[in-house]
């Protein structure tokens, strides 16, 4: 229920445009866009903890959605089956 409160306070996520990033293995992640805002959504959907790194990106976490993916020097960090929201900076 947090995610879909989360995901209606942001007019990107449910709005937004969508482009997919390439990242690795069981990892999706996606940007949305909507006016000057972008967000970025990344789900690990294995079993194994996952990373992934944003060159030159910063990216900020959204507080509130419940899951517990962290974000820290560049690179994402992902329990098994979570994710994690922020915006690109």
């Amino acid at each position: 229920r947090r995610g879909w409160k989360c995901r209606g306070d942001q007019p990107a996520l449910a709005k937004g445009s969508i482009s997919f990033v390439d990242p690795a293995d069981d990892v999706c992640a996606f940007v949305r866009r909507h006016g000057n805002e972008q967000i970025l959504c990344v789900f690990n959907l294995g079993a194994r903890e996952a990373s992934i790194e944003f060159d030159g990106a910063k990216p900020v976490s959204i507080p509130g959605h419940g899951f517990a993916g962290v974000s820290a020097d560049g690179a994402i960090r992902l329990g098994g089956y979570d994710a994690w929201f922020g915006r690109i900076a």
